[in-house]
């Protein structure tokens, strides 16, 4: 239960304290508003995302067919 509650506890402070360097520090960035960073932002972390999932399937299945040939 401890690890559970510790966990949860880190998900939210580093949520935080990303959220905090997002308002206060991103107006230091000197990024240009144009329609394809906002496009990068929404993509890349559903495609990194799809991309481990994918590899990960490879690799279960891979384990899978050396178990069954045994």
């Amino acid at each position: 239960m401890n690890t559970q509650v510790g966990f949860i506890l880190k998900v939210v402070l580093l949520s935080s304290g990303l959220s905090f360097a997002i308002k206060y520090g991103g107006i230091l960035l000197p990024i240009s508003p144009k329609p394809i960073y906002a496009l990068v932002a929404i993509f890349l972390p559903f495609l990194t995302l799809a991309i481990a999932l994918g590899w990960r399937f490879q690799k279960q299945q891979q384990i899978n067919r050396a178990k069954s040939h045994f």
